[in-house]
């Protein structure tokens, strides 16, 4: 399914989506993801862990990212969080079970350790009511950076190169962006992060000019 936007008073001409036929996805998910993922394809769909009840609660994936969430909290106990993007810097370190940190030296501020479903889900500890704007904003930096496996390197979190190369995150993700027009795909809730999503947005507010829906098998 391809879904392609034409405005002709700004040049804008953008087509996303997929061309590979069924089977293809099929058997590249088949061919890429970690035995975990792998209960998610069935004969009609392939289903999204964030809502396979499997990777919630007592489900039998519900700690499929334990490990590496485990690991970058601790990493960050040790050593300075930094992260800088769209001219703004975040700083702070976590101590106990949150990450404390400041925004352009403003704060401080506070990120509860996320469960393998808060980061499927990117709710929870990363986005749930009560959170003030700038936790909300880091913790959908977070939530992005789980699912694409770079949590432990602030450096690789705006380089999509760098996505998606190994160790634990969000197989299921990974597959639909390695078969997404331009790499692009909507793998989890806040993707749009670095624009590695496939949503586009007309530059202004005025109507396109055509909208043409591609379906294929």
């Amino acid at each position: 399914m391809t879904a392609r936007i034409e405005q002709t008073s700004s040049g804008y001409d953008q087509t996303v989506g997929i061309t590979a036929t069924r089977a293809e996805v099929y058997a590249k998910y088949a061919a890429s993801v970690d035995p975990s993922y792998t209960g998610l394809a069935s004969p009609y769909r392939i289903l999204a862990p964030r809502t396979s009840p499997a990777f919630h609660g007592t489900g039998a994936q519900a700690n499929v990212l334990k490990s590496v969430i485990d690991q970058t909290w601790a990493h960050y106990a040790t050593n300075p969080f930094t992260l800088t993007r769209l001219g703004q810097t975040f700083t702070g370190k976590v101590v106990g079970t949150q990450l404390q940190f400041t925004k352009d030296g403003t704060g401080p501020y506070v990120l509860n350790k996320p469960t393998s479903a808060d980061v499927f889900e990117c709710s929870g500890a990363l986005a749930s009511g009560g959170m003030k704007p700038v936790e909300l904003e880091m913790g959908a930096e977070f939530c992005a950076a789980f699912n694409r496996g770079v949590a432990m390197n602030t450096a690789d979190r705006y380089r999509p190169a760098a996505y998606y190369q190994g160790g634990a995150g969000n197989d299921f993700s990974a597959v639909f962006h390695a078969v997404g027009l331009g790499g692009r795909a909507y793998g989890f809730a806040y993707d749009d992060v670095n624009d590695q999503s496939s949503v586009k947005i007309l530059p202004n507010s005025k109507s396109p000019t055509r909208v043409t829906i591609g379906i294929g098998w």
